[in-house]
C-alpha cells in the first residue's frame, strides 16, 4: 500500500506534502493539528500552513489529483486517515479501470470509447443517464491520464491480462485494468501462493 510515498518522494520537499495519519481542524485552508501527541511523529513536517489543495485521501485518484496540482506549481497536502498511503484503491487490489488504455496493445487487445461506453451503458442498466457528461469526460480523460502519468513521474503501469468484472455484458474487454510495474511481482507471489494453498 505503500508505493505511492516512493513515487512522490522527489516532489516532497518541493510543493507535495504527504501528512502521517492524524487528526486535523480544519479552517479556511490552514490546518493545525488537533492532538498534540502527533507531534514527535511529525517532526519536521509544517503543521501551520496554507496549501492551494487539500486532497483527502491517498487513494489513486487522489494521489494522482496531488501530483497534477504539485507538477503545476501548487502547493499541495494529502491527508490520509487510515495507517497507510493507498485508500480504497489499495483494499480493491490497487488496480485502476481504465478503458481503451495504451498498454492493452501489449496483450494484443483492441479497445474503444465506444466499447467501453456500450459495456458502462449494459452495466449500469436503468441507472445509465443517456449523454451523461461524466462518462464521456471519463472515457476521454482516462487514457490521456495514463501517458500523462508516465511521462511526468515513475508511476509505470503494467497490462493486467483480466476481464472485466461482468465479462458477458456487451461491450466488456480485458486489459482495462492496470496495475503499476510495482505491484505486479506482487500480484504473481499472490497466485503463487493461492496455487499452492489450493494444491
Amino acid at each position: 500500500m505503500v508505493p505511492a510515498t516512493r513515487y512522490l518522494a522527489p516532489l516532497r520537499r518541493s510543493a507535495l506534502t504527504l501528512l502521517p495519519p492524524r487528526r486535523l481542524a480544519v479552517s479556511k485552508w490552514a490546518y493545525r493539528e488537533a492532538s498534540s501527541s502527533t507531534a514527535a511523529a511529525a517532526a519536521g513536517t509544517e503543521l501551520d500552513a496554507a496549501y492551494d489543495v487539500v486532497v483527502v485521501g491517498s487513494g489513486c485518484s487522489g494521489l494522482t489529483a496531488a501530483l497534477v496540482a504539485a507538477k503545476h506549481g501548487l502547493r499541495v497536502l494529502v491527508v490520509e486517515k487510515t495507517g497507510y498511503f493507498g485508500g480504497t484503491t489499495a483494499y480493491s487490489g490497487g488496480g485502476a479501470w481504465i478503458p481503451n488504455n495504451k498498454h492493452q496493445r501489449a496483450l494484443s487487445v483492441s479497445d474503444s470509447p465506444q466499447q467501453a461506453e456500450e459495456y458502462i451503458r449494459a452495466v449500469l442498466g436503468d441507472q445509465w443517464e443517456a449523454g451523461d457528461p461524466k462518462v464521456g469526460a471519463f472515457l476521454q480523460s482516462g487514457p490521456e491520464m495514463v501517458r500523462w502519468l508516465e511521462e511526468a513521474s515513475l508511476v509505470r503501469f503494467e497490462p493486467v491480462p483480466l476481464p472485466d468484472y461482468h465479462e458477458r455484458q456487451p461491450g466488456s474487454s480485458v486489459g482495462r485494468t492496470m496495475l503499476t510495474r510495482s505491484a505486479v511481482p506482487g500480484l504473481a507471489r499472490c497466485r503463487r501462493a493461492r496455487t499452492s494453498w489450493a494444491s
